[in-house]
């Protein structure tokens, strides 16, 4: 192992001793403790386990200070340390409890993990030097004997990834020892960093609560701020609106194809036109400025029509799965309110609820494609109102904890901004072709559809069956000569494994691929990346959540890019230009490099917030304390860490979300559907891993 060599001042060392005799704590309490609540707080867990040794000689048994053999015992160290109890109360409470169990200090470490059931208790080990040295006698003894003793010096050591040894006294010294292996000298410094200020704060501060000891350097701090701080802030906010955007893609190729559409072909001036009369049917039944649309319609050119219609009337829409049951959608519209719907046929809209989600008047307030007029050749265009870049585009609904959808409502500027800060990253332009392959109900497609139309580019839209299809998919790549794919992980995979096994010898056209919508493990493109390479199509990793628009961060994936031993699932790369990350613990503290934290977005992808949840926006959409007065930064819930290149690493989640082929879900939405059943007395909902991966 490899030792990092730390030491508290002789006021320090004081201070503790004092505050130790004061509490009538031991010293090997006091810094437990101190080691649990750093774990505690670099872990952002309310309770840790680690290992500590003891003597296994009781003082109540006579003789055992004579008895020869090896005594010593590993035990496990359990502390409690949420960050808002005071420092002193966790060393007592700590006390109180391994006083409790000094009579079982006898069972063994394998007893005690079979007895436990879960293997291996804890990965770091805490010891502390509390035996004397008789240095008079030492003296003594080599004046005796003519010898001079210079230096002494002991090696040891453990199979933990870390072990900590205290050597109290005037100065109290401490030997932080880690495996190189298992963890960088920047994480074992960052370790050794927060147990010192830990006992700094015990000595200094024993009533401060655990939440509030600052762990990190000033350099430490201004890093990992510097690394998560939006490299463009000041950007300029977009102007105008997506419907805006979209006619000046018209007016520049009115007869380049816009939508594919099976053995249908739109033009961007066709598109146009069907948006158009789209929007003067949706406003003649009240759609403008200030009001959604829901939509319930299959992936199909009239869906594409339709979001552009809705948008050019002012409106925002609501896009409703047509295979959603009327159940999950019915509380939708009811917190929407749409002032009308449109859905494919009169059948169609009389099994849906009615647009104020009423299911005692099923279809009432909703159109149908009947209703559309033909097209003539004297079609009056649509005059479209002025919209607000900060009007609502969309309103989209992701899983509830509680059984009850968020709906995320998404402002123009939100989209536009996305598409301008990632321009230089990508260079999508009108030669491309993007696959509409993903649900309008999930925020993925909006990347898809406007990433295409707004670019002048093609889109092809693909059909749910041959989304399910990886062989089928696979040739409408190559038949279509899309150049452009947006995937989730567990879906590129299947699509992968028919590529890679296929004798056909037609190349691909793709230049990008974007990974997105849940974890990716890099592991699993060795396959690709050796028939392909890293550039032929370029494979792009990008974190986000539909709160903060679509995408959050981007990293190029490379071939001979190399993983550490401990690489995680996902690395995430750096984040938008436009945006702030921050990496904070449950203090709103930054924390250290290569240190759990919890996902924090902020700048101008933050959405409007959740549609009528005043409460839960101001719990998840919070003051961002290190940003200019009145900003606001999104809390995801996600767990990440800061690599030594000012990367992200994604490592999960903070709760019991999952995500399932993209889509965040919450197990409790779905508990409480169960547990809603006549039949069902209680639920429990696990997500379990996919046989070809994912969830």
């Amino acid at each position: 192992p490899v030792q990092l060599d730390l030491r508290l001042s002789a006021p320090t060392g004081a201070a503790l001793g004092a505050f130790a005799a004061a509490r009538h704590l031991t010293t090997a309490t006091v810094h437990q403790a101190a080691w649990g609540i750093a774990l505690a707080r670099l872990t952002g867990r309310a309770d840790v386990v680690f290992g500590t040794t003891v003597s296994g000689r009781p003082a109540d048994l006579d003789g055992a200070e004579s008895m020869i053999g090896l005594f010593i015992n590993t035990l496990p160290v359990v502390v409690h340390a949420p960050p808002r109890a005071p420092l002193a109360d966790i060393a007592t409470t700590l006390q109180a409890g391994r006083t409790k169990l000094l009579g079982h200090e006898h069972l063994g470490l394998p007893d005690l993990q079979r007895l436990a059931g879960i293997g291996e208790l804890f990965d770091t080990l805490l010891v502390v030097e509390n035996f004397g040295v008789d240095t008079r006698g030492l003296a003594d003894a080599q004046a005796a004997g003519g010898l001079t003793v210079r230096s002494v010096r002991g090696e040891d050591a453990t199979h933990y990834p870390v072990t900590v040894v205290v050597h109290p006294g005037p100065e109290t010294r401490i030997a932080l020892r880690y495996r190189p292996d298992l963890l960088t000298a920047d994480r074992a410094r960052a370790l050794g960093t927060a147990y010192v200020r830990v006992l700094e704060t015990l000595a200094s501060a024993p009533t401060a609560p655990a939440g509030t000891v600052e762990l990190l350097t000033a350099q430490d701090r201004r890093r990992v701020l510097d690394d998560g701080e939006a490299l463009a802030p000041g950007a300029g906010e977009p102007t105008g609106s997506l419907p805006e955007r979209f006619a000046r893609a018209v007016a520049l190729d009115p007869d380049a194809t816009a939508v594919t559409d099976g053995d249908r072909a739109l033009s961007y001036r066709e598109l146009d036109a069907l948006s158009d009369r789209m929007a003067h049917l949706l406003s003649a039944h009240g759609a403008g400025p200030g009001t959604f649309v829901a939509l319930s319609l299959e992936p199909s050119a009239e869906q594409i029509g339709a979001i552009l219609g809705v948008l050019k009337t002012g409106a925002a829409y609501l896009p409703l799965p047509a295979d959603a049951p009327a159940d999950r959608i019915r509380p939708q519209l009811a917190s929407a309110r749409p002032v009308t719907g449109l859905t494919t046929t009169p059948r169609r809209r009389d099994g849906l609820p009615a647009t104020d989600g009423a299911a005692d008047r099923p279809g009432d307030g909703w159109l149908t494609l009947d209703d559309l007029p033909a097209a003539t050749p004297g079609d009056t265009p649509y005059t479209a109102p002025a919209v607000s870049p900060h009007s609502a585009a969309y309103v989209i609904h992701t899983s509830g904890s509680t059984g009850r959808p968020k709906g995320v409502v998404v402002e123009h500027h939100n989209v536009l901004r996305l598409l301008d800060t990632t321009d230089d990253d990508f260079g999508f332009g009108p030669d491309d072709v993007w696959t509409l392959f993903h649900s309008y109900a999930f925020d993925f497609s909006v990347w898809e559809i406007f990433g295409a139309l707004l670019h002048g580019g093609r889109l092809v839209v693909v059909d749910h069956a041959t989304t399910r299809a990886p062989e089928e998919f696979a040739a409408l790549l190559r038949r279509e000569h899309v150049t452009v794919l947006n995937q989730t992980p567990s879906a590129f995979h299947q699509l992968a494994d028919v590529l890679l096994g296929s004798s056909e010898k037609t190349e691909l056209a793709l230049r990008t691929v974007v990974f997105g919508g849940e974890a990716l493990d890099p592991g699993r493109l060795t396959g690709w990346f050796e028939r392909y390479g890293d550039d032929a199509p370029e494979l792009v990793n990008m974190y986000g959540i539909t709160e903060t628009t679509v995408h959050v961060t981007h990293r190029a994936l490379e071939a001979d890019g190399t993983l550490p031993a401990d690489a995680p699932t996902s690395p995430v790369g750096r984040p938008l230009d436009d945006l702030a990350v921050r990496l904070l613990d449950s203090a709103l503290h930054p924390v250290a490099p290569g240190a759990t934290g919890e996902l924090y977005i902020a700048g101008p992808g933050l959405a409007r917030g959740y549609l009528g949840r005043h409460g839960l926006t101001a719990a998840r959409f919070v003051a961002d304390p290190y940003g200019t007065p009145g900003a606001r930064m999104y809390r995801t819930g996600d767990l990440a860490r800061w690599t030594a290149d000012g990367e992200l690493d994604y490592l999960g989640r903070a709760d019991e979300q999952v995500q399932i082929r993209g889509f965040r879900v919450e197990p409790g939405e779905a508990r409480a559907a169960l547990a809603a059943l006549d039949e069902v007395a209680d639920a429990v909902v696990l997500a379990r891993p996919a046989p070809g991966g994912g969830t």
